[in-house]
C-alpha cells in the first residue's frame, strides 16, 4: 500500500519539520510522496531540495507560480475550470520564463479577483465551472447558497473583459 503524507498545517496544525521528515520516512518503502496544503514557502523549496519522494503541490491560487518550482505535478483550485492557465503557468516556471509565469500569474488572480466580488468561494468557483467548461457542476451543498443569476451574468461579463472565454471552453 502507498503512504502519502498530506501536508495541511493551516487546518490540521500539525506543525513539523519537513525536511528532517522526509530524510526520516526516506526508509519506508512504501512512503511515496506528500501532498503540500501549505502556503509557507520555506517549507515547500526546502523540502523539494532534500526530498527523494514524489512530491505534488497543491496550492492556493495567489502562489501558484513560486510554488510550483521543482514540482512535478501541480492540484490547485483552479484546474477545475481553468486548466491551460494553470498548465501554462506551471509550464513557464518549468523553463524558467519567469516574467511570462508572473504575467499568466497576474492573469489568475485577476479572474480569482472577479469571483471574490460575487460570492464565497466555493459557490463563485462553482458558478465559474458552469460558465468555463462544459460540466455542469450542480449546485453548492447546504448551507452555502448560490450566487443569484444576475451575478453570475455580471461574472460572465468581467471574465470576458479579461479575455477569458465564456461559454463551454474546449
Amino acid at each position: 500500500m502507498a503512504i502519502w503524507y498530506h501536508h495541511c498545517p493551516k487546518y490540521s496544525n500539525v506543525q513539523i519539520d519537513l525536511k528532517k521528515f522526509l530524510m526520516d520516512v526516506s526508509e519506508i518503502e512504501s512512503f511515496v510522496g506528500v501532498v503540500f496544503g501549505s502556503e509557507v514557502m520555506d517549507d515547500i523549496l526546502a523540502s523539494v531540495s532534500n526530498c527523494t519522494v514524489n512530491l505534488v503541490m497543491s496550492t492556493t491560487n495567489d502562489i501558484l507560480t513560486g510554488a510550483t518550482h521543482d514540482f512535478k505535478s501541480i492540484m490547485t483550485p483552479a484546474l477545475n475550470f481553468l486548466p491551460n492557465l494553470v498548465h501554462e503557468i506551471f509550464r513557464a516556471v518549468a523553463e524558467n520564463s519567469l516574467p511570462e509565469a508572473r504575467e499568466l500569474q497576474k492573469n489568475l488572480t485577476d479572474v480569482y479577483e472577479i469571483l471574490s466580488h460575487h460570492g464565497n468561494h466555493v459557490s463563485a468557483s462553482k458558478a465559474a465551472m458552469n460558465i468555463l467548461t462544459k460540466v455542469n457542476v450542480g449546485q453548492v451543498r447546504r448551507p452555502l447558497v448560490e450566487i443569484w443569476k444576475k451575478q453570475v451574468e455580471q461574472m460572465q461579463n468581467e471574465l470576458k473583459v479579461l479575455g477569458i472565454y465564456c461559454g463551454k471552453n474546449k
